[in-house]
């Protein structure tokens, strides 16, 4: 999908004529968005901050859509940011569709229990079938999150992007070791996440949330591309996955919740990396 001259498929597009609804949080910050600002634009990765500030349950913030998307859209206006997209740990719905355990808490958001990975072994790859996305785990949740998102003037949905996918399943130092030990079982996984997995979910979000683009969620090594979905995800599996971080790092089986902290600083991100266009 080609963008016009000027504007990209993910900007913000806020309608003219919002006026301020005090019981809906997300013209709060839709009116305050509209305003122009001659500065460079502001935003914040604020998922737990926003549940903790508004008061909201975890377990509510984390599953039930409009709650999601009103809180994040309300601190937003809160602060001044010009970012209120609603979401949550985007690291985790595919993983937790295809079965693998989360750890749930009363007071953050949900993370993978890497002390119990779905793919402990090869033979494990048979399990990587795409689902029923629409009765698997949150699956709906994040949908109707992406729905409500395009209020807000986000025309595009999210997805985690194939490698974090890969470390979410497999584990962080496991994987490591498999690219430098076992490199065929690493491509293995890769493909089948590439070809089947996040093509068949991506094409479902289209459908589902009326939306022509995607951004994956990276918390790996930068991955990023532009390209078509097809041509994307298949040509994965045809490069080797970037190996530059400290494959010693076993912090992550200690410290489930964080993933960049061994990653040496000039390679530490939190931001979208891939970007899908559909």
């Amino acid at each position: 999908m080609m963008a016009k001259k000027g504007s990209t498929p993910f900007a913000t597009k806020i309608k003219k004529g919002i006026t301020l609804d005090p019981r809906d949080p997300k013209t709060w910050w839709m009116v305050y968005a509209a305003q122009k600002h001659s500065r460079i634009p502001i935003m914040a990765l604020m998922s737990d901050h926003s549940m903790f500030l508004a008061g909201v349950p975890a377990k509510k913030f984390y599953s039930d859509a409009k709650t999601n998307v009103n809180t994040t859209a309300a601190v937003a206006a809160y602060y001044g940011f010009d970012s209120a997209s609603g979401g949550g740990d985007t690291y985790n719905y595919e993983a937790e569709a295809l079965g693998q355990k989360l750890i749930y808490s009363d007071n953050a958001m949900p993370t993978a229990d890497f002390r119990d990975p779905l793919i402990k072994e090869h033979k494990d790859l048979k399990k990587l079938m795409a689902p029923d996305w629409l009765s698997a785990g949150r699956i709906r949740f994040i949908l109707d999150v992406i729905k409500l998102n395009k209020v807000l003037g986000y025309k595009t949905g999210k997805f985690c992007a194939p490698f974090s996918l890969a470390v979410t399943l497999r584990s962080y130092p496991k994987l490591m070791k498999d690219l430098k030990k076992n490199p065929q079982f690493a491509h293995d996984l890769f493909t089948v996440l590439s070809d089947e997995i996040l093509p068949s979910y991506l094409k479902l979000q289209k459908k589902y949330c009326g939306v022509s683009a995607a951004t994956g969620a990276d918390a790996a090594p930068p991955t990023a591309a532009t390209l078509d979905t097809a041509a994307m995800l298949t040509s994965i599996r045809n490069r080797r996955a970037p190996i530059t971080m400290n494959s010693r790092c076993t912090a992550m089986q200690a410290k489930p919740a964080t993933r960049n902290h061994c990653a040496p600083p000039r390679f530490r991100r939190s931001a979208p990396a891939p970007i899908i266009v559909m």
